[in-house]
């Protein structure tokens, strides 16, 4: 866990310090009492979401790196929570060098519950693979991948998270249905061919069968989940992009983990990966307006995500991480090997850059690109990991 550990604490960095402007603030205007005590939120809700979110894997990885070196799991979990604390607090110090930055003692707050989501999440995680001798011995290998796409895809459907338990929350949650009763064919195609992966994946598990009613449990779950989240209308979209996905995973690729070597898997396979390559092209460059100039390349990661609203963007990046990791991973189950994977998954994505240039809105930066590696790089490090191979009672 030592380098996603890492990767986590230098993306929260660059987000902390961006836009990289410094300059010297003025000491004896700033009411430091005030400032530490005061807890409100000056800043906006997506702020404290994508803090929130950010500090979940810094928490998770946080734990399995030092379990290695401390032998309790109280003392392990007390030193990630006050070493993660003191890391978002100075975040927030260094911000006052920031201009455009609102540095608040609130936003530390925040920071330290999403350590604690991620810690308790590595406490559950470790428990349950204690327990299960077949999961100490498979869960990694075949479904942690898959594991984390799930997760990412939950998340991205349940986004923004806050629950808003009134009556005209449930009417404006329930009114697209019946405002737009028709879902544009290339947002329905893509959420399609995204429910169709998220069932194939839901199916490579080794301990149960995703039986038609167990989705269907599932799907109303999210349903019932999502109406009483401000800001997360129900749409067309996704009622009949899981119901279709689901009939495509088990009837067009019902892939499971001991079939993946033969023939059939192999094939199922390959018409998943084909599929979802010319959904993901055309979700990227439609519309198709040719334009007379290029636009220019943004060369600064996540600068994208890093302006405007946040609360938007989030649930942008959430969308990003399930797609670009479901496309390596097929890439990887198609072509047998995670380099070519890699590789293969760095050109489309390059190409499709080069035609943003020309296409659509121009946006095309290299944000995409590092999204793609990271989330790449992620997904085998935590199957390789052996920091979960053998828990300690």
């Amino acid at each position: 866990m030592r380098s996603l550990f890492w990767i986590v604490v230098v993306i929260i960095i660059y987000g902390s310090t961006y836009p990289f402007s410094f300059s010297l603030p003025e000491w004896n205007t700033q009411n430091w009492f005030d400032w530490l005590t005061t807890v409100e939120q000056r800043t906006t809700n997506g702020d404290l979401l994508s803090n929130l979110l950010t500090f979940i894997p810094l928490g998770y990885f946080a734990y399995f790196y030092l379990k290695s070196k401390i032998s309790s799991k109280f003392f392990n979990a007390l030193i990630v929570l006050s070493g993660g604390f003191i890391f978002a607090f100075l975040m927030q110090v260094i911000q006052f060098f920031i201009p455009s930055r609102v540095p608040t003692v609130g936003d530390a707050l925040f920071d330290l519950w999403g350590i604690l989501f991620g810690v308790g999440f590595a406490l559950l995680i470790e428990w349950g693979i204690s327990r299960n001798s077949n999961l100490r011995e498979h869960w990694r290998q075949e479904f942690m991948a898959p594991l984390l796409l799930i997760i990412l895809w939950c998340l991205y459907q349940l986004f923004p998270f806050f629950p808003e338990f009134s009556s005209e929350n449930f009417i404006k949650s329930l009114s697209p249905l019946w405002s737009t009763p028709f879902a544009t064919w290339y947002s329905l195609i893509f959420h399609l061919m995204m429910w169709w992966c998220f069932f194939v994946l839901a199916n490579l598990n080794p301990w149960f069968k995703l039986t038609p009613l167990r989705a269907l449990f599932f799907v109303v779950g999210l349903l019932l989940v999502k109406m009483i989240i401000a800001h997360n209308p129900i749409e067309w979209q996704f009622i009949l992009g899981s119901t279709f996905g689901y009939w495509l995973a088990n009837k067009v690729t019902p892939i499971e983990l001991p079939s993946q070597s033969t023939a059939y898997g192999k094939q199922s396979i390959k018409i998943l990966c084909t599929s979802f390559l010319l959904v993901f092209l055309l979700s990227n460059i439609y519309p198709w307006f040719i334009k007379m100039f290029t636009s220019e390349f943004n060369w600064w990661p996540f600068n994208s995500y890093l302006k405007g609203s946040l609360w938007v963007n989030t649930r942008t990046f959430l969308e990003k991480l399930f797609v670009y990791g479901a496309a390596f991973y097929f890439l990887k189950l198609l072509l047998g090997e995670r380099m070519k994977a890699f590789l293969l998954g760095l050109v489309i994505i390059s190409v499709i850059e080069i035609l943003q240039l020309f296409i659509s809105f121009g946006r095309a930066d290299v944000t995409d690109l590092v999204m793609f590696a990271l989330i790449a790089y992620s997904l085998e490090k935590l199957v390789e990991d052996e920091s979960l191979a053998q828990p300690q009672p």
